[in-house]
């Protein structure tokens, strides 16, 4: 994971525990639930596609997206 993932989620996480009102908190969270399957799913694509040119990786990163 790079720095700037780590902050940013780390920050997401501080923001989400910190909100006060609930239905904030709550779209908060559905807002990191949505962007964590990406995160997580998508990341590892262009490091593999750096070393070799995949038409099935760029079209799984296409639906990870």
């Amino acid at each position: 994971m790079t720095p700037a993932w780590a902050l940013q989620g780390i920050g997401s996480l501080w923001w989400v525990l910190s909100e006060r009102d609930v239905s904030v908190s709550l779209a908060h969270g559905f807002l990191a639930v949505s962007i964590a399957p990406t995160a997580i799913g998508a990341m590892p694509i262009p490091r593999r596609l750096d070393r070799l040119h995949d038409d099935d990786d760029i079209n799984q990163l296409g639906r990870w997206h």
